[in-house]
Order: C-alpha cells, then sequence, then structure tokens
C-alpha cells in the first residue's frame, strides 16, 4: 500500500487538524478531497539544519499510484505562508510502514493464528470469569477478588498447558453466480485511502451504511442486497464492512445487536478461516467463510486465521439498538432460499 503513500516534512509545529487543513487547503486543482488521507502525523520529530528548529512531518495516502505522482510533484518545494512563517515543503515517496507489513507478513503464513494472550486479550471481562469459574480456576468466593490481569494469567497458564480444541464448522456454500459476480466485482473496485477501523490489522476496511453507499460502491452494495435476499431477505443489516487481507485481530464488535452474516471470497489458501470465542471454555468454533456464509455473533471475540494470497470478506451486520437481540450463542443456524 506504501505505493500510494508520500510523505511531506519541513513544516513548523502545527497539530493534526492544522496539517490537515494545510493539505487539503493546497491540494492541486480538480483533485477531490476524499482522495487523499492523512494516514500518519508527527508534530515535532527532527530539527531543521537551517534554522534549528523542530519540524514535524506527515504521510498521505491518495487513491491510486497515478494520483500519488501528482501529489509528490505539486507538494515538493511548494511554498507556503503558515504563521506568519515563509516555509519550503518537502515531498518525497514514503517508506513502507515497517511494522504494520511486518505483522501482516508474519501473519500471511500457512494457518497462522494470533498468539493465545492476543486471543485473550481481547474477551470482555464477563466472558474471563465465565471461562475461569467453568474450569474450576475460580471459586465464588474469589471472584470478586480477582482483576482482568489475575484472569489471564490464570487462563493462559490453563491453556498453554491445555490447549483448546478447534471445532470445525462449514458455511452455506454461495449460487455460484453471486459468487463470481461479487468476486469479480470486488477484484476491480477502487479502495479508497485509509481505514474506518484502525484498531484492526486490514489492508483496506471500509464500511458501507445502507441507504448512504459511496457513489463508487453503488454497484458491490447491489451485488451485496443480492446477496442477502438469498441468504435471509428479512434480515435488517445497517451496514456491510468491507476488508481487503484482513489478518488477525482478536476483536468484538460492540455495536452490533445481534448476530452477522459473513463471506470471504479471494484467491487464498492454507487457512483464512474465522475462529469465534464461545462459551465453552475448552474449545474455539472455526468457521469456513470461503465462498461461503455463516451466520455467527461478532459480540463473541473472534479472528480470522492466517493464509496466502488475497482475501476479501464481506460482514453484514445491524447497529440498530432499537432492533437489540441478546447474545445466545456463537454460532447461528439459517435457511437461504433456493438459488
Amino acid at each position: 500500500m506504501h505505493e500510494r503513500e508520500v510523505w511531506i516534512g519541513d513544516f513548523p509545529k502545527m497539530n493534526l487538524k492544522q496539517f490537515r487543513l494545510m493539505i487539503l487547503s493546497n491540494l492541486p486543482y480538480g483533485v477531490p478531497r476524499g482522495n487523499v488521507n492523512v494516514k500518519k502525523f508527527v508534530a515535532k520529530r527532527y530539527r531543521m539544519k537551517e534554522t534549528k528548529k523542530w519540524s514535524g512531518y506527515g504521510i498521505l495516502e491518495c487513491a491510486n499510484t497515478e494520483l500519488k505522482d501528482i501529489i509528490l510533484a505539486h507538494f515538493n518545494r511548494l511554498e507556503l505562508k503558515i504563521s506568519n512563517t515563509q516555509v519550503t515543503l518537502r515531498a518525497q515517496p514514503a517508506v513502507a510502514d515497517t511494522q504494520k507489513t511486518a505483522a501482516l507478513e508474519s501473519l500471511s503464513t500457512r494457518g497462522k493464528e494470533p498468539s493465545l494472550h492476543q486471543q485473550l486479550s481481547n474477551v470482555p471481562l464477563i466472558d474471563l470469569t465465565e471461562k475461569a469459574v467453568k474450569l474450576g480456576l475460580l471459586t465464588a468466593e474469589t471472584v470478586q477478588a480477582s482483576t482482568r490481569r489475575d484472569l489471564l494469567k490464570s487462563l493462559l497458564d490453563h491453556y498453554t498447558n491445555h490447549p483448546r480444541s478447534a471445532q470445525r464448522h462449514e458455511g452455506v456454500d454461495l449460487p455460484m453466480d453471486i459468487k463470481n459476480k461479487l468476486l469479480a466485482q470486488l477484484e476491480k473496485q477502487e479502495f479508497p485511502p485509509g481505514t474506518h477501523r484502525p484498531s484492526v490489522l486490514s489492508q483496506h476496511y471500509i464500511v458501507l451504511k445502507t441507504g448512504a453507499e459511496p457513489a463508487e460502491f453503488l454497484e458491490l452494495a447491489g451485488l451485496c442486497r443480492e446477496l442477502m435476499n438469498w441468504a435471509d431477505a428479512d434480515f435488517p443489516y445497517t451496514a456491510i464492512a468491507v476488508t481487503k487481507n484482513f489478518h488477525g485481530s482478536p476483536h468484538v464488535d460492540a455495536a452490533d445487536q445481534m448476530a452477522q452474516f459473513c463471506v470471504s471470497l479471494g484467491e487464498f489458501n492454507d487457512g483464512g478461516e474465522l475462529f469465534v470465542d464461545g462459551p465453552n471454555p475448552d474449545e474455539v468454533l472455526q468457521v469456513v467463510t470461503k465462498n461461503k456464509v455463516a451466520k455467527v455473533d461478532g459480540r463473541y471475540t473472534h479472528w480470522v486465521n492466517g493464509y496466502i494470497g488475497t482475501r476479501y470478506s464481506l460482514i453484514f451486520y445491524c447497529s440498530d439498538i432499537k432492533l437489540h437481540l441478546p447474545r445466545v450463542q456463537p454460532l447461528h443456524i439459517f435457511c437461504p432460499r433456493e438459488a
């Protein structure tokens, strides 16, 4: 993704809001603001040789490589007056975000999972407590006195010696025509710079709110509606999370008000299953969603197993609190209509 990024530096002390305004107010003529995203900002990083004053830098992510070249040429040596000071900006191609790249590459191996510590760290406290009680690690008397750290240590020690088993479940096969149309659209889809969920590890992550999809995603949204008309026409999804190369990232979808529908597509293998932590403390669910659809409850901790290749996913979820349904089980059975 760094091939679409531009490093811009040599500007005086400012905050993120001021930096973003400086960039968006000085874009080349005709470049839409939505096509350039501030990916990173550091207010004070190095001293200028000439002035001995501290300078900062930022990294911009452009919609495509052609726009990156335009932004690079435009901002390099661009003279601006900032806070009554005349400055000359410096722009250059950004180097890869080595930490994120290394994390993606480390998970892009056959069947590699997030560490046990990562899997448990995002489990809600109430679920950690329930596991510890069921496993006999806590008693009724010690529950109240136990901190989250205590629970994590006890569970890590237990699972290190007694690993959880993975119960494999297969989603329902997608109709061939729906699968082919969705994959073709995803492969040609232009994703905007940035991510709607920076807390998880994904090359692209965008949320399409139902009825308010950007124009460039209308074709994909229509195909998603076709998919859900087959899977469950009455499911009241308020948004679709569209991802490309989502890896690991144990997390809970706390805003969900009911179970969600999950689909994965693409040329990937040796992994890529959805793992879901459930109420049984001795097991996790391994849900196969490649070219399939599954209904799982994202309010349980879940993550994606390591894989090789390119993986797209579509997550249909409902965040309307008026439609709230209690969390009952991690995996739900559903009956799609006949294709």
